[in-house]
């Protein structure tokens, strides 16, 4: 699942490509109630991403679509 991940101050966000969204979800909650600045995330291509926490305006789940490639 793509997860897009927008910042307060920055015009384009972070797309990131996980298998677990709603283990992200939870990590920024936990995150926001604990007082953390940053939490990690790695991607399906073995990236790992710091997500400041207290920046973040909007979390976007991108639900599982086939993409079209080509001439239909």
């Amino acid at each position: 699942m793509r997860v897009r991940v927008g910042f307060s101050g920055s015009v384009s966000g972070i797309d990131i490509e996980m298998e677990d969204s709603e283990s992200f979800i939870k990590d920024v909650e936990n995150a926001l109630d604990g007082g953390r600045s940053l939490v990690w995330v790695d991607n399906l291509d073995g990236d790992t991403f710091g997500v400041a926490v207290a920046n973040i305006t909007y979390i976007h789940l991108e639900g599982d679509t086939e993409r079209m490639v080509g001439f239909a």
